[in-house]
């Protein structure tokens, strides 16, 4: 596990995200290890959105992206 999210962390996280929105981001991957977001977890990650200070619109777009990006990198190997 720790492999995977050095990895993610170090490939495919652009410079442009902010410190929150890598801090959410990490935390999303760790979550997405079994490709599945469950309800207690999907409740750990409003909880660190809204103390990161991300707005519904932003966690949608930084799930999104890593979500084609993840799908991207499968499609790859």
């Amino acid at each position: 596990i720790y492999t995977v999210i050095n990895g993610f962390s170090s490939r495919l996280m652009p410079e442009s995200f902010t410190a929150s929105e890598r801090n959410y981001l990490e935390a999303y991957s760790a979550v997405m290890d079994d490709f599945e977001v469950t309800e207690g977890e999907r409740k750990l990650l409003q909880l660190t959105a809204k103390n990161l200070g991300l707005s519904e619109a932003r966690i949608t777009y930084l799930e999104d992206w890593y979500n084609e990006s993840i799908k991207e990198d499968s499609e790859e190997e």
